[in-house]
């Protein structure tokens, strides 16, 4: 098929999207087609399923993080985050809250020593 050259096969390759770009028109027109759409229970279900237990790479967490690196949060951000989290405690461990404050210490230069 792809040595006929066929002008109505808007595909490089017969039966392959490899090196096809939609256009604008057409992005567009799935957008609208698409909004306000929810997928259903069984549909979210098998998508959470689908992924659940992979594991990322130790390159693709790296790249996430160097990309969110210096962001800030906007102040309108800031409310929303602080607003979620009203009434809800952190139920850590001594061992973890105490591996918190020297992390903390050690990043700031702050916070209380430990007594020796």
């Amino acid at each position: 098929m792809d040595n006929f050259k066929p002008y109505f096969n808007c595909c490089k390759v017969a039966a392959s999207l490899l090196g096809w770009k939609p256009s604008r028109e057409m992005r567009k027109r799935n957008s609208e087609s698409q909004k306000g759409k929810k997928a259903s229970p069984e549909t979210r279900a098998k998508q959470s399923a689908a992924h659940k237990g992979k594991k990322k790479s130790e390159e693709w967490k790296r790249k996430i993080g160097d990309a969110n690196r210096g962001k800030k949060h906007s102040k309108a951000s800031k409310r929303k985050l602080s607003a979620a989290r009203l009434g809800h405690k952190l139920n850590l461990t001594p061992e973890e809250r105490e591996r918190r404050r020297e992390q903390f210490r050690l990043n700031t230069g702050r916070g209380r020593k430990k007594a020796s």
